[in-house]
């Protein structure tokens, strides 16, 4: 069986703090079979998404101590600047808008947050997560 995309918009519980608002409208794609419908699974990230935008940004900031000299791309005056970070909340800024992907593999349903901006942002390609969840309950 072919794989295929499903994609729309869902909004999601957010902190208020980071997005100015406790709701946000994000963009998702279900990555299913043709006789699968994976968007029962999307409720579980509008329940979640909280607290998995959390987890990204701490991992990153915990990667962020490990070798703190990164730097950012300045598209006003086409260089790099070095950033530094004193908080996981910080990174928020430099990341982008994340993008939902959901599918199933071998019986697990895999949720991943993906950011995708036009810069040369290294914490881009850091933030990218993947969640893996087992048996939860949907209801």
């Amino acid at each position: 069986m072919c794989i295929h995309e499903e994609h729309g918009f869902l909004n999601v519980l957010c902190d208020e703090e980071l997005f100015g608002t406790q709701e946000i409208k994000l963009r998702y794609f279900l990555w299913q079979q043709e006789t699968e419908d994976l968007s029962e699974n999307l409720q579980f990230v509008q329940k979640h998404f909280k607290e998995m935008y959390q987890a990204v940004l701490e991992g990153v900031f915990i990667a962020y101590n490990k070798s703190p000299k990164w730097d950012v791309w300045d598209e006003k005056t086409d260089t790099f600047s070095r950033i530094e970070f004193h908080g996981y909340k910080e990174i928020h800024n430099y990341i982008g808008t994340p993008t939902i992907d959901v599918m199933r593999h071998r019986e697990k349903i895999l949720f991943g947050l993906s950011f995708e901006r036009k810069t040369c942002n290294i914490l881009e390609k850091l933030a990218t997560q993947i969640f893996l969840v087992k048996n939860y309950n949907m209801k």
